[in-house]
């Protein structure tokens, strides 16, 4: 990995953490378990909001171009899908094991 792609990546990281993290910047410290509650259902809100599901799409696009033209291997890019599967998909698996209902 040449030194611009690693700071592409890094640079490329350091923008989703610092987006990731906003709703964590705007909590407010009501209660004692309320604002981690809070702090949590908004982490999950984000999750699967349409920005990240957007960018999960162009992620699948990126992945496959890179799997045709043989840059990465059938693995990773598998890893990569079941990765976004498991993502978005994540309530449904916690209430099938729980037999919670989402409530």
């Amino acid at each position: 990995m040449s030194v611009s792609s690693r700071v592409q990546s890094r640079a490329a990281l350091v923008f989703v953490l610092l987006v990731a993290a906003s709703p964590a910047f705007a909590q407010t410290t009501t209660g004692a378990g309320g604002s981690l509650t809070s702090l949590l259902q908004n982490v999950v809100t984000l999750l699967n909001s349409g920005v990240v599901r957007l960018l999960a799409i162009l992620a699948v696009m990126v992945t496959a171009a890179a799997a045709m033209f043989g840059r990465l291997d059938l693995h990773r890019a598998l890893t990569v899908v079941v990765a976004i599967s498991v993502i978005f998909g994540a309530a449904t698996i916690v209430d099938a094991m729980t037999g919670g209902t989402g409530a």
